[in-house]
């Protein structure tokens, strides 16, 4: 049986690990690797080429919006290609509810321009996390995405279960969320991560 012996815990940085002799790691790439993150000031859409490759297929997209001028409408995410975003042949469907409610609401997405996320609210812009999934961006393959997303609708805070997928086979490496038409003074950060496929 193959033993891995790492050494007291406290004295490794975490970025290294001992191998018994005579074995090794096939690939210790596990678990989701940080790629890119950007920050956003008073932007009209958050852009971003060139952070989806074939290195990973499935991908975690992480957003937080610190100010907007861009209330109750919906923000919508994009896929791009050399930083051209599609903005049709989205396909999806969302669950929601609101924070302090007892019932869920079912609603095909209002639109096929884009993947739905949250709305801002002017209540309070700060509150608004996307949590993204997506995969195979970048193969020639149906994206498919899913979202655990959160926002604010006048002074409502609302969770957004979106899913769905994107109706053509073909290769994006970039993203776009786009504040549809009145939202032009965004700030807010976007990471994204890459699942290993060791």
């Amino acid at each position: 049986m193959s033993q891995l012996n790492v050494d007291t815990l406290g004295s490794q940085t975490g970025t290294s690990i001992a191998v018994a002799s005579g074995h090794t790691l096939s690939n210790p790439a596990i678990g989701f690797e940080h790629i890119d993150t950007t920050t956003f000031t008073s932007a009209a859409s958050w852009s971003k080429s060139s952070v989806f490759s074939a290195t990973y297929d499935v991908y975690r997209i992480v957003a937080t919006l610190d100010s907007s001028n861009y209330a109750n409408n919906q923000v919508w995410f994009q896929l791009a290609a050399s930083g051209t975003a599609v903005a049709t042949g989205y396909v999806a469907k969302r669950v929601y509810q609101e924070v302090t409610g007892n019932s869920f609401t079912h609603a095909t997405t209002s639109t096929t321009n884009g993947f739905y996320i949250a709305d801002p609210g002017g209540n309070n812009a700060a509150i608004w996390l996307a949590d993204i999934t997506l995969s195979h961006p970048f193969a020639s393959k149906n994206t498919m995405y899913k979202s655990d997303s959160t926002g604010q609708y006048a002074s409502a805070q609302y969770r957004q279960n979106a899913f769905g997928y994107l109706n053509n086979t073909n290769s994006y490496d970039g993203y776009k969320f786009n504040f549809h038409s009145s939202g032009d003074e965004n700030t807010g950060t976007v990471s994204v991560y890459g699942l290993g496929k060791g």
